[in-house]
């Protein structure tokens, strides 16, 4: 019984450490190159901020992968910009926010509006792409 345990304890060890590796691995398929991002404009219509950027995206696994794209701006919630943080990325049409990438391919200089809730103050400091930008990968094909 006590061999049995052990066996037990050891694969379930095991498991976890190669689900590691793999989440490792996952959060690396996708990569922004930050030196070719940049945002070109903002502008406040209605109770929501568009953001318009230029991001440049790498896709580092032999996969077509379908994701999405979000970012994370502290900056323009202490400006008041922003109620809060969290924004959602969109196709510059602003009709779809889901995105694909081929296999191996980099998709330079892609048109990306980030969407978040205007705060009142029309007030942003610098000329820089938000603070994070996350890509959550939903399907490998």
């Amino acid at each position: 019984m006590k061999n049995v345990c052990c066996i037990v304890l050891l694969l379930c060890c095991c498991n976890i450490f190669i689900s590691c590796i793999s989440m490792k691995n996952n959060k690396n398929d996708l990569e922004i190159i930050n030196e070719k991002c940049w945002l070109i404009d903002f502008e406040v219509i209605d109770d929501k901020v568009l953001f318009k950027c230029i991001i440049t995206i790498k896709n580092n696994t032999g996969n077509n992968i379908k994701y999405k794209i979000n970012a994370i701006s502290k900056e323009d919630v202490a400006t008041g910009l922003l109620k809060n943080e969290i924004l959602e990325g969109f196709k510059e049409d602003l009709m779809n926010n889901i995105f694909n990438i081929s296999a191996n391919e980099i998709i330079e200089y892609e048109k990306i509006v980030f969407i978040g809730d205007f705060a009142g103050n029309i007030l942003k400091r610098d000329r820089n792409i938000p603070d994070k930008i996350n890509i959550i990968i939903l399907e490998r094909i």
